[in-house]
């Protein structure tokens, strides 16, 4: 049995789109744990324009957030050529 139990992620508003090249890739082939993060901070910058907080009005108001500590859990591993 899984620790984690099965979510239907569909079911989430998509905020970033990406296909996996291969300058993501690492010398063993698998996505470098930097992407990751990068892919993260993507997806976080488009659900905060969905939210109405995109990059003009922080660049207009001088007002944005961050993340101060973060967490990689790897449900299932990411390969090239992945749209994710």
């Amino acid at each position: 049995m899984s620790e984690f139990p099965e979510v239907d992620l569909t079911v989430l508003p998509q905020t970033y789109e990406q296909i996996i090249p291969e300058s993501y890739l690492d010398e063993m082939g698998h996505v470098n744990v930097a992407w990751y993060s990068h892919l993260f901070s993507e997806g976080i910058k488009g659900l905060f324009g969905k939210m109405g907080a995109g990059v003009s009005i922080v660049k207009e108001r001088a007002i944005g957030g961050f993340a101060l500590e973060s967490h990689i859990r790897y449900f299932k591993e990411v390969h090239l050529g992945d749209r994710i």
